[in-house]
């Protein structure tokens, strides 16, 4: 009897597997859509951004003319995912956290009806982090409100139940806090059906900042 199963050699990519809606390792083609407060900001993939290979995904906000509130989003259009659960887990890290306004993350939903936004902002600086709530508020959660040194690097992640409305966790430096299922946010209606990925960083004042990310998933399963 065989004591191994033969591979399947298009399962044993983990972009093909059902649930794995992005896995990005920032090695390959940028193809993600940009929002910034134009002029000469970075968005890119680049060997100062890796946590590990080669490459990470450089974010840098404009270096002429810089000026307070300037940012850099990067986005990715996905499919909706089936079991109407997302969650997006990132590796990211400041090389300058002095300038550093805040690191935003999100996730945007239409399911075919209506439009709900969800988004984390971490204000490093304070420190605070806050999720968006019902409201459309920002929701402040202590645990982790966590201070960030220069160019360490923290795994964040996020995890909505689009199906029920409502967040499930959100988690940060090794802390995981449960939402109890609060309810997110409507933006309006919306007659598609997709999923946006959001990742963006935005200057504390007149100054450049940037952001580094890497190992980038967005799925349906918590616990990859």
């Amino acid at each position: 009897m065989p004591d191994h199963l033969s591979q399947n050699l298009i399962g044993s990519d983990l972009g093909f597997a059902r649930g794995i809606l992005l896995l990005d390792d920032c090695q390959g083609t940028f193809n993600w859509t940009v929002v910034a407060t134009g002029g000469d900001d970075l968005h890119d993939y680049h060997s100062s951004a890796a946590f590990r290979g080669t490459n990470g995904m450089r974010l840098r906000t404009r270096a002429t003319a810089p000026d307070v509130a300037d940012f850099v989003d990067v986005r990715r259009y996905l499919g909706y995912p089936e079991s109407g659960r997302a969650v997006l887990r990132v590796k990211t890290c400041l090389p300058d956290v002095s300038v550093v306004d805040y690191i935003n993350w999100g996730l945007d939903v239409q399911n075919g009806a209506d439009r709900y936004t969800c988004a984390v902002l971490l204000y490093p600086n304070t420190p605070d982090l806050v999720y968006q709530n019902f409201d459309g508020m920002p929701e402040s959660v202590p645990e982790l409100a966590l201070p960030i040194q220069d160019r360490s690097w923290l795994t964040f992640e996020m995890a909505v139940d689009f199906a029920g409305l409502a967040w499930i966790e959100i988690a940060l430096g090794g802390i995981r806090v449960d939402l109890g299922g609060a309810g997110i946010f409507r933006q309006g209606g919306d007659g598609t059906r997709t999923l946006m990925a959001t990742i963006g960083v935005g200057t504390i004042g007149a100054a450049t900042c940037t952001l580094y990310a890497d190992d980038i998933y967005v799925g349906e399963i918590v616990d990859l």
